[in-house]
């Protein structure tokens, strides 16, 4: 029973999770980029506007593995229910 949940749920979740990730990391989005910067000393702090664009692209790739649609700009959850 373990092997079949893991075979059937675990791995392709899994997978999934690391193919949207990759994605991510081949348009650079990823949080790697900004501590590759700072250990470098290549800027000394991180533009605000960057780490937004991070999060939300970070967000977005969560939420669609997961079945969840990200909101449109300027709409809450409880709007979208």
């Amino acid at each position: 029973m373990g092997r079949d949940f893991y075979t059937s749920v675990l791995r392709p979740a899994s997978q999934l999770m690391a193919d949207h990730f990759e994605t991510l990391m081949d348009k650079g989005l990823n949080e790697g980029e900004i501590l590759e910067k700072r250990l470098l000393n290549a800027i000394t702090e991180p533009d605000p506007g960057e780490i937004r664009c991070l999060a939300t692209a970070a967000t977005d790739a969560f939420l669609k593995i997961y079945g969840q649609q990200p909101a449109p700009i300027g709409i809450k959850a409880e709007q979208q229910a």
